[in-house]
């Protein structure tokens, strides 16, 4: 008999750092700020709810989360759960204790992992400047300064839509050149492990 229970459970980070970025402290706070039911906020933070309803329109919750925040959906939803959400965000497993450790040793992250995203990082970087001027901007805005398709939209000076638009081309072509260079990211592969 196995002797531990792995539960594991997601949610959603993009509504919790706008609630920390507003200094809410709980999804009932949240939930009396906007005029809603806990429980809604509830299904919004585990994931179980998207965006929309069915002809596409945003939902009620979402256009008063939207109002609240200044923010669009997608700065509220992850892209995975923005349509339909989830039926559920837990998942449950009994474990050896073996599994409990190289669980473990995935959420410590030693240094062997570090270098690993340095070289992924370096090998990325170095890639960028095979893209255009725009392109290459907009990549560093969203993966490396972690900014939102509207903070980049006002640095360059377009709308939100161009800059989703430039960063769709460019992660197509990051990844056309990652499978036109696959010995390069083998051996970074490699040298990693």
């Amino acid at each position: 008999m196995e002797e531990y229970r792995l539960v594991i459970k997601v949610k959603n980070n993009l509504l919790k750092a706008l609630m920390d970025s507003k200094g809410i402290e709980s999804q009932a706070e949240l939930a009396r700020a906007i005029n809603v039911s806990p429980k809604s906020i509830g299904d919004v933070a585990n994931l179980k709810v998207g965006a929309f309803n069915l002809d596409g329109t945003p939902s009620k919750l979402t256009k008063s989360l939207c109002d609240y925040f200044c923010c669009l959906p997608e700065d509220i939803y992850p892209k995975e759960v923005i349509m339909v959400g989830i039926p559920s965000n837990v998942l449950e497993r009994v474990v050896s204790s073996e599994e409990v450790q190289r669980c473990l040793s995935y959420v410590e992250q030693d240094p062997s992992m570090l270098v690993q995203d340095e070289k992924s990082t370096e090998y990325i970087k170095n890639e960028l400047k095979r893209l255009t001027g725009m392109q290459k901007k907009v990549i560093e805005m969203r993966f490396f300064e972690e900014k939102n398709l509207q903070e980049c939209a006002e640095e360059v000076g377009v709308t939100r839509e161009r800059i989703r638009q430039i960063e769709l081309k460019a992660i197509k072509k990051l990844k056309c050149f990652a499978s036109i260079d696959g010995s390069a990211l083998s051996e970074l592969n490699e040298h990693s492990q």
